[in-house]
């Protein structure tokens, strides 16, 4: 978990989420140039960040906005963090005290809310396909078995 290593004097202020995604995105270059597939999940609530990836990162840049309406990600949220933010508990939450500028041309959108968690995994490799970044959908599809299991997945976040 980036937060806790490489990103630990890092806060939640605009200028340190920036430097947050900037330092991922060093990391992720490195393994792409080592051949390795990157698969990172941030949330990036400003499109500069988002260009800020995009040039540095190039055509390994593949921008997935998962299009969810905020009322059910509070409702999905185990931590409990969105009652918190609500309560004025946390600070610079994205959505709530913080805005979240929607992706002007994203590369896919998933909607979470209308798709199922396979319909959704589809599209994104279709459309990772049709992009010429290939994804194998046997080694994919044994990993999203393991996340709607309790068992331990191969997936991991940078």
């Amino acid at each position: 978990h980036l937060r806790k290593t490489l990103c630990a004097d890092l806060g939640f202020s605009p200028e340190d989420r920036r430097e947050n995604l900037r330092r991922a995105a060093e990391v992720a270059k490195q393994h792409r140039q080592l051949g390795n597939t990157v698969i990172a999940s941030f949330i990036t609530p400003q499109q500069a960040d988002r260009q800020m990836l995009r040039n540095l990162l190039g055509k390994a840049f593949f921008e997935v906005f998962i299009d969810t309406p905020l009322s059910l990600c509070a409702k999905r949220d185990p931590k409990g963090l969105y009652v918190k933010a609500y309560a004025g508990l946390i600070k610079s939450f994205t959505g709530i005290s913080s805005p979240f500028e929607k992706p002007c041309d994203p590369d896919a959108v998933l909607t979470t809310h209308t798709s199922s968690l396979l319909d959704n995994i589809d599209y994104l490799i279709d459309t990772l396909n049709l992009s010429a970044i290939n994804i194998d959908p046997v080694n994919m599809s044994a990993n999203v078995n393991s996340l709607n299991s309790n068992q331990p997945s191969i997936v991991s976040q940078i």
